[in-house]
Protein backbone atom coordinates (compact mmCIF):
# COMPACT_ATOMS: atom_id res chain seq x y z
CA UNK A 1 0.00 0.00 0.00
CA UNK A 2 3.12 2.46 0.86
CA UNK A 3 4.38 2.26 -2.75
CA UNK A 4 0.90 3.22 -4.48
CA UNK A 5 0.60 6.14 -1.81
CA UNK A 6 3.78 7.49 -2.59
CA UNK A 7 3.01 6.79 -6.49
CA UNK A 8 -0.53 8.53 -6.04
CA UNK A 9 0.55 11.53 -4.26
CA UNK A 10 3.37 12.67 -6.76
CA UNK A 11 0.96 13.90 -9.72
CA UNK A 12 -1.55 15.20 -7.18
CA UNK A 13 0.71 16.87 -5.50
CA UNK A 14 2.36 18.53 -8.39
CA UNK A 15 -1.33 19.33 -9.76
CA UNK A 16 -2.31 21.32 -6.62
CA UNK A 17 1.08 23.17 -6.16
CA UNK A 18 0.80 24.43 -10.22
CA UNK A 19 -2.72 25.42 -9.52
CA UNK A 20 -2.08 27.12 -6.04
CA UNK A 21 -4.50 24.83 -4.35
CA UNK A 22 -3.58 24.06 -0.46
CA UNK A 23 -3.34 20.86 -0.12
CA UNK A 24 -5.17 20.44 3.64
CA UNK A 25 -8.73 21.39 2.09
CA UNK A 26 -11.03 18.45 2.21
CA UNK A 27 -11.82 18.36 -2.02
CA UNK A 28 -7.78 18.18 -2.42
CA UNK A 29 -7.47 15.15 0.02
CA UNK A 30 -10.65 13.49 -1.68
CA UNK A 31 -8.57 14.01 -5.74
CA UNK A 32 -5.86 12.01 -3.87
CA UNK A 33 -8.29 9.64 -2.40
CA UNK A 34 -9.75 8.96 -6.01
CA UNK A 35 -6.14 8.45 -8.01
CA UNK A 36 -4.77 6.31 -4.85
CA UNK A 37 -7.53 4.10 -5.13
CA UNK A 38 -7.02 3.68 -8.94
CA UNK A 39 -3.20 2.85 -8.34
CA UNK A 40 -4.23 1.00 -5.03
CA UNK A 41 -6.82 -1.37 -7.13
CA UNK A 42 -4.52 -2.18 -9.59
CA UNK A 43 -1.52 -3.08 -7.04
CA UNK A 44 -3.73 -5.58 -5.41
CA UNK A 45 -4.92 -6.97 -8.17
CA UNK A 46 -1.25 -7.69 -9.55
CA UNK A 47 0.31 -8.53 -6.31
CA UNK A 48 -2.65 -11.06 -6.17
CA UNK A 49 -1.39 -12.84 -8.89
CA UNK A 50 2.20 -12.83 -7.97
CA UNK A 51 3.26 -10.19 -11.07
CA UNK A 52 4.13 -7.04 -8.75
CA UNK A 53 6.39 -6.13 -11.75
CA UNK A 54 2.75 -5.38 -14.24
CA UNK A 55 2.04 -3.17 -11.60
CA UNK A 56 5.67 -1.48 -11.56
CA UNK A 57 5.02 -1.38 -16.00
CA UNK A 58 1.88 0.02 -15.76
CA UNK A 59 2.92 2.52 -13.35
CA UNK A 60 5.83 3.97 -15.38
CA UNK A 61 4.13 3.73 -18.60
CA UNK A 62 1.20 5.85 -17.08
CA UNK A 63 3.78 8.63 -15.68
CA UNK A 64 5.15 8.60 -19.62
CA UNK A 65 1.46 8.98 -20.59
CA UNK A 66 0.79 11.49 -18.42
CA UNK A 67 3.41 13.58 -18.31
CA UNK A 68 5.21 13.33 -21.76
CA UNK A 69 1.73 12.29 -23.96
CA UNK A 70 3.88 9.55 -25.62
CA UNK A 71 1.84 6.18 -25.61
CA UNK A 72 4.38 4.60 -27.69
CA UNK A 73 6.62 5.33 -25.32
CA UNK A 74 4.66 4.43 -22.33
CA UNK A 75 4.00 1.18 -24.29
CA UNK A 76 7.67 0.49 -24.74
CA UNK A 77 8.61 1.02 -20.99
CA UNK A 78 5.97 -1.30 -20.45
CA UNK A 79 6.97 -4.07 -21.84
CA UNK A 80 10.75 -3.25 -21.09
CA UNK A 81 10.03 -4.01 -16.86
CA UNK A 82 7.79 -7.01 -17.88
CA UNK A 83 10.73 -8.44 -18.98
CA UNK A 84 12.83 -6.96 -16.41
CA UNK A 85 10.54 -8.17 -13.61
CA UNK A 86 11.53 -8.24 -10.26
CA UNK A 87 14.48 -6.71 -10.80
CA UNK A 88 12.70 -3.23 -11.21
CA UNK A 89 11.42 -3.42 -8.28
CA UNK A 90 14.08 -1.62 -6.10
CA UNK A 91 14.86 1.10 -8.75
CA UNK A 92 11.04 1.60 -9.03
CA UNK A 93 10.76 2.08 -5.84
CA UNK A 94 14.31 4.39 -5.35
CA UNK A 95 13.08 6.37 -8.45
CA UNK A 96 9.25 7.07 -6.73
CA UNK A 97 10.90 8.38 -3.71
CA UNK A 98 13.37 10.40 -5.48
CA UNK A 99 10.49 11.55 -7.58
CA UNK A 100 8.53 12.56 -4.15
CA UNK A 101 11.25 14.39 -2.63
CA UNK A 102 11.21 16.42 -6.33
CA UNK A 103 7.85 17.31 -6.34
CA UNK A 104 8.04 18.56 -2.91
CA UNK A 105 11.17 20.82 -2.74
CA UNK A 106 9.98 22.38 -6.13
CA UNK A 107 6.60 23.09 -4.82
CA UNK A 108 8.83 24.94 -1.83
CA UNK A 109 11.54 27.03 -4.29
CA UNK A 110 8.84 27.73 -7.11
CA UNK A 111 5.10 28.12 -5.34
CA UNK A 112 2.72 28.93 -8.34
CA UNK A 113 0.64 32.16 -7.05
CA UNK A 114 -2.81 32.81 -7.94
CA UNK A 115 -1.42 36.63 -8.36
CA UNK A 116 1.99 38.37 -8.57
CA UNK A 117 3.21 41.30 -9.29
CA UNK A 118 6.17 43.24 -10.06
CA UNK A 119 6.95 47.27 -10.37
CA UNK A 120 9.76 49.10 -12.21
CA UNK A 121 11.96 51.98 -11.58
CA UNK A 122 12.12 52.81 -15.18
CA UNK A 123 8.17 53.42 -15.44
CA UNK A 124 7.81 56.68 -13.53
CA UNK A 125 5.29 58.92 -12.36
CA UNK A 126 3.96 62.38 -14.44
CA UNK A 127 5.36 65.30 -13.00
CA UNK A 128 1.85 67.70 -13.83
CA UNK A 129 -1.18 66.55 -12.86
CA UNK A 130 -3.26 64.25 -14.92
CA UNK A 131 -7.03 62.58 -15.34
CA UNK A 132 -6.59 58.82 -14.50
CA UNK A 133 -7.45 56.74 -17.56
CA UNK A 134 -8.80 53.14 -17.00
CA UNK A 135 -8.73 50.65 -20.18
CA UNK A 136 -10.72 47.62 -19.42
CA UNK A 137 -10.50 44.74 -22.30
CA UNK A 138 -13.45 42.56 -21.12
CA UNK A 139 -12.83 39.30 -23.21
CA UNK A 140 -15.31 37.51 -25.35
CA UNK A 141 -17.88 39.94 -24.34
CA UNK A 142 -20.91 40.65 -26.22
CA UNK A 143 -22.13 43.75 -28.19
CA UNK A 144 -24.26 46.21 -26.24
CA UNK A 145 -27.05 45.81 -28.77
CA UNK A 146 -28.37 42.82 -26.82
CA UNK A 147 -27.66 44.10 -23.18
CA UNK A 148 -29.92 47.02 -23.59
CA UNK A 149 -30.41 47.72 -19.73
CA UNK A 150 -26.39 47.69 -19.34
CA UNK A 151 -26.17 50.28 -22.61
CA UNK A 152 -28.38 52.73 -20.64
CA UNK A 153 -26.99 52.82 -17.19
CA UNK A 154 -23.29 53.42 -18.72
CA UNK A 155 -25.40 56.12 -20.79
CA UNK A 156 -27.05 57.60 -17.66
CA UNK A 157 -23.41 57.45 -15.91
CA UNK A 158 -22.01 60.04 -18.87
CA UNK A 159 -20.46 57.41 -21.02
CA UNK A 160 -20.85 57.50 -25.20
CA UNK A 161 -21.82 53.42 -25.94
CA UNK A 162 -21.80 51.96 -29.29
CA UNK A 163 -24.42 48.76 -29.34
CA UNK A 164 -23.08 48.08 -32.74
CA UNK A 165 -19.38 47.88 -32.35
CA UNK A 166 -17.43 45.10 -34.10
CA UNK A 167 -13.89 43.72 -33.82
CA UNK A 168 -12.34 42.93 -37.15
CA UNK A 169 -11.52 39.38 -35.83
CA UNK A 170 -12.53 36.98 -34.03
CA UNK A 171 -9.50 35.48 -32.37
CA UNK A 172 -7.54 36.90 -29.16
CA UNK A 173 -3.89 37.30 -30.77
CA UNK A 174 -5.17 39.19 -33.99
CA UNK A 175 -7.85 41.08 -32.37
CA UNK A 176 -6.24 42.24 -30.09
CA UNK A 177 -3.42 43.46 -31.87
CA UNK A 178 -5.45 45.24 -33.98
CA UNK A 179 -7.87 47.35 -31.28
CA UNK A 180 -4.72 48.58 -29.90
CA UNK A 181 -2.54 49.29 -32.89
CA UNK A 182 -5.64 50.18 -35.60
CA UNK A 183 -3.62 48.00 -38.22
CA UNK A 184 -4.65 44.67 -39.83
CA UNK A 185 -1.20 43.37 -39.98
CA UNK A 186 -1.77 40.49 -38.50
CA UNK A 187 -0.05 37.70 -36.19
CA UNK A 188 3.48 37.80 -37.89
CA UNK A 189 3.53 41.41 -37.38
CA UNK A 190 2.29 42.56 -34.04
CA UNK A 191 2.44 39.18 -31.55
CA UNK A 192 5.63 37.22 -30.50
CA UNK A 193 4.02 34.04 -29.18
CA UNK A 194 2.11 35.20 -26.86
CA UNK A 195 3.77 39.05 -26.59
CA UNK A 196 1.87 41.77 -28.18
CA UNK A 197 4.89 43.32 -29.88
CA UNK A 198 3.12 46.83 -30.02
CA UNK A 199 1.07 49.13 -28.29
CA UNK A 200 0.96 51.91 -29.96
CA UNK A 201 -2.32 52.88 -27.39
CA UNK A 202 0.23 52.55 -24.59
CA UNK A 203 3.13 53.75 -26.56
CA UNK A 204 1.68 57.41 -26.88
CA UNK A 205 0.24 57.72 -23.47
CA UNK A 206 3.83 56.58 -22.08
CA UNK A 207 5.21 59.60 -23.94
CA UNK A 208 2.46 61.99 -22.87
CA UNK A 209 4.21 61.29 -19.31
CA UNK A 210 1.54 58.78 -17.85
CA UNK A 211 2.70 55.68 -15.93
CA UNK A 212 1.66 52.40 -17.06
CA UNK A 213 0.27 50.22 -14.99
CA UNK A 214 -0.83 46.66 -16.65
CA UNK A 215 -3.12 44.07 -14.95
CA UNK A 216 -2.96 41.01 -17.30
CA UNK A 217 -3.12 37.05 -17.39
CA UNK A 218 -0.68 34.70 -19.38
CA UNK A 219 -3.19 34.60 -22.83
CA UNK A 220 -1.57 37.74 -23.42
CA UNK A 221 1.75 39.60 -22.42
CA UNK A 222 1.37 43.30 -22.47
CA UNK A 223 4.43 44.07 -20.70
CA UNK A 224 6.84 43.43 -23.38
CA UNK A 225 6.07 45.43 -25.82
CA UNK A 226 8.76 47.83 -27.05
CA UNK A 227 8.09 51.76 -27.12
CA UNK A 228 7.50 51.64 -23.04
CA UNK A 229 8.36 50.52 -19.56
CA UNK A 230 5.47 49.58 -17.15
CA UNK A 231 5.54 50.88 -13.86
CA UNK A 232 3.48 47.75 -12.22
CA UNK A 233 2.76 44.30 -13.97
CA UNK A 234 -0.04 42.91 -11.93
CA UNK A 235 -0.80 39.19 -13.37
CA UNK A 236 -3.72 36.62 -12.21
CA UNK A 237 -4.25 32.84 -13.54
CA UNK A 238 -6.90 32.06 -16.32
CA UNK A 239 -7.32 28.89 -15.70
CA UNK A 240 -6.24 27.70 -12.23
CA UNK A 241 -8.52 25.72 -9.81
CA UNK A 242 -6.96 27.53 -7.20
CA UNK A 243 -9.66 30.03 -7.33
CA UNK A 244 -12.13 27.18 -6.37
CA UNK A 245 -10.50 27.55 -2.75
CA UNK A 246 -12.48 28.62 -0.05
CA UNK A 247 -15.62 29.08 -2.43
CA UNK A 248 -19.40 28.47 -0.90
CA UNK A 249 -19.88 25.74 -3.11
CA UNK A 250 -20.62 22.27 -3.13
CA UNK A 251 -17.72 19.80 -2.13
CA UNK A 252 -18.05 17.51 -4.76
CA UNK A 253 -18.60 19.93 -7.07
CA UNK A 254 -15.07 21.13 -6.22
CA UNK A 255 -13.91 17.38 -6.39
CA UNK A 256 -15.49 17.05 -9.74
CA UNK A 257 -13.37 20.58 -11.42
CA UNK A 258 -10.15 19.17 -9.78
CA UNK A 259 -10.80 15.76 -11.19
CA UNK A 260 -11.62 17.40 -14.92
CA UNK A 261 -8.70 19.84 -14.45
CA UNK A 262 -6.04 16.98 -13.60
CA UNK A 263 -7.30 14.94 -16.27
CA UNK A 264 -7.67 17.78 -19.03
CA UNK A 265 -3.61 19.54 -17.83
CA UNK A 266 -2.40 16.11 -18.77
CA UNK A 267 -0.74 15.34 -22.03
CA UNK A 268 -2.60 12.08 -22.07
CA UNK A 269 -4.66 11.83 -24.95
CA UNK A 270 -6.07 8.47 -23.79
CA UNK A 271 -7.08 10.02 -20.14
CA UNK A 272 -8.70 13.26 -21.74
CA UNK A 273 -10.68 10.80 -24.10
CA UNK A 274 -12.21 8.77 -21.38
CA UNK A 275 -12.89 11.44 -19.00
CA UNK A 276 -14.99 13.53 -21.60
CA UNK A 277 -17.08 10.43 -22.32
CA UNK A 278 -18.75 11.72 -18.71
CA UNK A 279 -19.70 15.72 -20.33
CA UNK A 280 -22.17 16.53 -22.10
CA UNK A 281 -20.54 16.74 -25.80
CA UNK A 282 -20.51 20.97 -25.85
CA UNK A 283 -19.21 21.41 -22.30
CA UNK A 284 -15.83 19.46 -22.83
CA UNK A 285 -12.33 20.95 -21.80
CA UNK A 286 -10.33 22.31 -19.27
CA UNK A 287 -12.74 24.31 -16.57
CA UNK A 288 -11.36 28.35 -17.12
CA UNK A 289 -11.69 29.84 -14.06
CA UNK A 290 -10.74 33.58 -14.70
CA UNK A 291 -14.07 35.17 -14.17
CA UNK A 292 -13.73 34.79 -10.34
CA UNK A 293 -10.07 36.72 -10.36
CA UNK A 294 -12.43 40.11 -11.05
CA UNK A 295 -12.84 41.39 -7.74
CA UNK A 296 -8.96 40.82 -6.61
CA UNK A 297 -8.27 42.51 -9.73
CA UNK A 298 -10.38 45.83 -9.04
CA UNK A 299 -8.84 45.82 -5.57
CA UNK A 300 -5.14 45.92 -6.99
CA UNK A 301 -6.43 48.92 -9.16
CA UNK A 302 -8.34 50.86 -6.54
CA UNK A 303 -4.96 50.66 -4.36
CA UNK A 304 -2.99 51.51 -7.42
CA UNK A 305 -5.26 54.81 -8.38
CA UNK A 306 -4.99 55.78 -5.30
CA UNK A 307 -1.25 56.04 -4.59
CA UNK A 308 -0.86 57.66 -7.96
CA UNK A 309 -1.72 61.20 -7.22
CA UNK A 310 -0.82 62.98 -10.81
CA UNK A 311 -2.79 60.30 -12.98
CA UNK A 312 -1.79 56.69 -14.60
CA UNK A 313 -2.60 55.01 -17.42
CA UNK A 314 -4.99 51.62 -15.65
CA UNK A 315 -4.97 48.81 -18.39
CA UNK A 316 -6.73 45.92 -17.76
CA UNK A 317 -7.11 42.29 -19.67
CA UNK A 318 -9.79 40.65 -17.93
CA UNK A 319 -11.04 37.45 -18.48
CA UNK A 320 -14.83 37.74 -17.94
CA UNK A 321 -16.68 36.85 -19.31
CA UNK A 322 -13.93 34.65 -21.03
CA UNK A 323 -14.15 32.13 -18.56
CA UNK A 324 -16.90 29.63 -17.28
CA UNK A 325 -19.61 30.89 -17.11
CA UNK A 326 -19.77 30.91 -13.08
CA UNK A 327 -22.01 33.70 -11.89
CA UNK A 328 -25.57 34.63 -11.45
CA UNK A 329 -26.42 38.33 -12.14
CA UNK A 330 -26.96 38.68 -8.20
CA UNK A 331 -23.34 37.78 -7.49
CA UNK A 332 -24.32 34.03 -6.25
CA UNK A 333 -21.79 31.14 -7.55
CA UNK A 334 -23.61 28.76 -9.70
CA UNK A 335 -22.40 24.75 -8.23
CA UNK A 336 -19.54 23.91 -10.25
CA UNK A 337 -21.64 21.00 -12.26
CA UNK A 338 -23.61 24.01 -13.28
CA UNK A 339 -20.83 25.83 -14.99
CA UNK A 340 -21.00 25.95 -18.95
CA UNK A 341 -17.92 27.12 -20.58
CA UNK A 342 -19.17 29.77 -24.60
CA UNK A 343 -18.57 26.14 -26.29
CA UNK A 344 -16.11 22.84 -26.37
CA UNK A 345 -14.63 20.84 -28.86
CA UNK A 346 -16.02 20.33 -32.10
CA UNK A 347 -18.88 18.15 -31.69
CA UNK A 348 -18.33 16.80 -35.61
CA UNK A 349 -16.54 17.25 -38.87
CA UNK A 350 -18.62 20.61 -39.82
CA UNK A 351 -17.51 22.65 -36.78
CA UNK A 352 -20.49 22.76 -35.31
CA UNK A 353 -19.70 23.76 -31.99
CA UNK A 354 -23.32 24.09 -30.07
CA UNK A 355 -26.45 22.79 -30.74
CA UNK A 356 -29.43 25.15 -30.49
CA UNK A 357 -30.78 24.39 -27.52
CA UNK A 358 -27.24 25.03 -25.66
CA UNK A 359 -26.70 27.65 -27.70
CA UNK A 360 -29.78 29.07 -25.97
CA UNK A 361 -29.11 28.33 -22.73
CA UNK A 362 -25.45 29.36 -22.51
CA UNK A 363 -26.49 33.29 -24.21
CA UNK A 364 -28.65 32.87 -20.76
CA UNK A 365 -25.49 31.94 -18.65
CA UNK A 366 -23.29 34.52 -20.56
CA UNK A 367 -25.87 37.21 -19.76
CA UNK A 368 -25.89 36.48 -15.83
CA UNK A 369 -22.26 36.28 -15.52
CA UNK A 370 -22.10 39.79 -17.38
CA UNK A 371 -24.80 41.32 -15.28
CA UNK A 372 -22.87 40.72 -12.35
CA UNK A 373 -19.29 41.66 -14.16
CA UNK A 374 -20.86 45.34 -14.43
CA UNK A 375 -22.50 45.42 -11.03
CA UNK A 376 -18.61 44.92 -9.69
CA UNK A 377 -17.17 47.26 -12.17
CA UNK A 378 -19.95 49.81 -10.89
CA UNK A 379 -19.10 49.40 -7.47
CA UNK A 380 -15.58 50.26 -8.46
CA UNK A 381 -16.16 53.16 -9.89
CA UNK A 382 -18.42 54.36 -7.39
CA UNK A 383 -16.06 53.99 -4.95
CA UNK A 384 -13.56 55.89 -7.10
CA UNK A 385 -16.79 58.72 -7.09
CA UNK A 386 -16.44 58.70 -3.04
CA UNK A 387 -12.84 59.34 -3.62
CA UNK A 388 -12.95 61.99 -5.69
CA UNK A 389 -11.68 60.22 -8.48
CA UNK A 390 -14.41 59.47 -11.05
CA UNK A 391 -15.15 62.89 -12.64
CA UNK A 392 -12.16 63.39 -14.24
CA UNK A 393 -11.15 60.05 -15.01
CA UNK A 394 -11.58 58.36 -18.21
CA UNK A 395 -12.93 55.00 -18.87
CA UNK A 396 -13.01 52.65 -21.45
CA UNK A 397 -15.19 49.47 -21.99
CA UNK A 398 -14.21 47.52 -25.14
CA UNK A 399 -14.10 43.82 -26.11
CA UNK A 400 -11.45 42.16 -28.06
CA UNK A 401 -14.38 40.14 -30.28
CA UNK A 402 -17.85 38.72 -29.21
CA UNK A 403 -19.45 35.68 -27.37
CA UNK A 404 -18.10 32.99 -29.13
CA UNK A 405 -21.36 31.10 -28.48
CA UNK A 406 -21.55 29.55 -31.58
CA UNK A 407 -23.47 27.18 -33.26
CA UNK A 408 -20.89 26.92 -36.21
CA UNK A 409 -17.59 28.46 -36.01
CA UNK A 410 -17.33 31.50 -37.93
CA UNK A 411 -14.32 30.41 -40.68
CA UNK A 412 -13.57 30.80 -43.68
CA UNK A 413 -14.39 27.20 -44.64
CA UNK A 414 -17.94 27.98 -43.08
CA UNK A 415 -18.60 30.75 -44.81
CA UNK A 416 -21.75 29.61 -46.94
CA UNK A 417 -23.30 28.36 -44.03
CA UNK A 418 -22.60 31.11 -41.71
CA UNK A 419 -25.80 32.96 -40.14
CA UNK A 420 -26.72 36.66 -39.17
CA UNK A 421 -26.46 34.96 -35.17
CA UNK A 422 -22.79 33.58 -36.32
CA UNK A 423 -21.42 36.96 -37.37
CA UNK A 424 -23.01 38.39 -34.33
CA UNK A 425 -21.49 36.04 -31.74
CA UNK A 426 -18.10 36.12 -33.42
CA UNK A 427 -17.78 40.20 -34.03
CA UNK A 428 -20.38 42.05 -32.27
CA UNK A 429 -18.53 43.70 -28.99
CA UNK A 430 -18.48 46.12 -26.27
CA UNK A 431 -17.53 49.32 -26.27
CA UNK A 432 -18.16 52.41 -24.19
CA UNK A 433 -16.24 55.51 -23.34
CA UNK A 434 -16.74 57.88 -20.59
CA UNK A 435 -14.74 61.34 -21.70
CA UNK A 436 -13.41 62.69 -18.06
CA UNK A 437 -11.60 65.44 -20.28
CA UNK A 438 -8.74 63.52 -21.95
CA UNK A 439 -9.97 64.39 -25.78
CA UNK A 440 -10.74 67.56 -26.05
CA UNK A 441 -12.88 67.24 -29.09
CA UNK A 442 -14.97 64.60 -27.13
CA UNK A 443 -18.18 65.77 -24.92
CA UNK A 444 -17.51 65.54 -21.51
CA UNK A 445 -18.95 63.28 -19.04
CA UNK A 446 -21.76 63.73 -21.43
CA UNK A 447 -23.94 60.22 -22.19
CA UNK A 448 -24.64 59.23 -25.50
CA UNK A 449 -25.61 56.08 -27.98
CA UNK A 450 -24.01 55.84 -31.23
CA UNK A 451 -26.34 53.49 -33.10
CA UNK A 452 -24.32 53.06 -37.00
CA UNK A 453 -22.12 50.18 -37.46
CA UNK A 454 -18.88 51.12 -35.83
CA UNK A 455 -15.72 49.01 -36.09
CA UNK A 456 -14.19 49.19 -32.07
CA UNK A 457 -10.70 49.89 -33.74
CA UNK A 458 -10.83 53.25 -35.15
CA UNK A 459 -13.32 54.63 -32.17
CA UNK A 460 -10.43 53.54 -30.14
CA UNK A 461 -8.22 55.01 -32.21
CA UNK A 462 -9.59 57.93 -32.67
CA UNK A 463 -10.02 58.79 -29.29
CA UNK A 464 -6.65 57.91 -28.48
CA UNK A 465 -5.21 59.75 -30.91
CA UNK A 466 -3.36 56.67 -32.88
CA UNK A 467 -5.19 56.77 -36.31
CA UNK A 468 -3.92 54.30 -38.84
CA UNK A 469 -0.93 54.67 -40.67
CA UNK A 470 -2.19 54.51 -44.31
CA UNK A 471 -5.79 55.36 -45.77
CA UNK A 472 -5.99 52.03 -47.54
CA UNK A 473 -5.27 50.40 -43.56
CA UNK A 474 -8.17 52.68 -42.45
CA UNK A 475 -10.27 51.48 -45.25
CA UNK A 476 -9.66 47.52 -44.50
CA UNK A 477 -10.42 48.45 -40.61
CA UNK A 478 -14.24 48.66 -41.93
CA UNK A 479 -14.57 44.81 -42.85
CA UNK A 480 -14.02 41.89 -40.92
CA UNK A 481 -12.30 39.36 -41.30
CA UNK A 482 -12.97 35.04 -41.17
CA UNK A 483 -9.68 33.07 -39.96
CA UNK A 484 -8.33 30.22 -42.34
CA UNK A 485 -6.47 26.79 -41.42
CA UNK A 486 -3.27 29.07 -42.03
CA UNK A 487 -3.33 31.28 -38.60
CA UNK A 488 -1.73 33.80 -40.90
CA UNK A 489 -4.10 34.18 -43.25
CA UNK A 490 -7.85 35.80 -43.04
CA UNK A 491 -10.83 36.10 -45.73
CA UNK A 492 -12.15 39.52 -46.21
CA UNK A 493 -15.60 40.20 -45.37
CA UNK A 494 -18.15 42.62 -44.97
CA UNK A 495 -20.21 42.99 -41.90
CA UNK A 496 -23.49 42.04 -41.68
CA UNK A 497 -26.15 44.59 -39.93
CA UNK A 498 -26.17 43.62 -36.03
Amino acid sequence: MMRAVLISAIPVLHFLNKNSYPVYLPEAFLLWVLIFAGFWAVQRVCRQAGMSWIFYGLTLAFYLDFFVGSGRLALAVFLAVCLLRERVARIFLTVSWAAFAFVLILGFLNPTFLYSSRASSEGQGSPAKKPHIFVFILDEHGGLVDYPDIAKDYVNKGFQVFPRAYSNYNAAWASIGSLLNASTEGRQVLMEKVALKQNRLLEGLSREGYPVYIYQNPHVDFSQTLGFAAKKVFKYQEDSVGYLAGLPVSLHGKVWVLFNNFIESSRSKTAIKILRRFHRPENRGLYMTGALAIRRILQEMEADTVKEKNGGIFFAHIHNPHSHYVYKASGALLDPLAWEPCHSVALDNEGTLNTTESRIRKHALAAGQIGYLHKVIGDFMDRLNARGLYEDSTFVFISNYGSHIYRIHANARNRDRLTLAEYKDGYSVLLAIKNGGYNKEWPVNQGGTVQSMTPASLVLADYFHFPPKRNAEKEALHSIYLPTEDPFEWVKNSPPEF
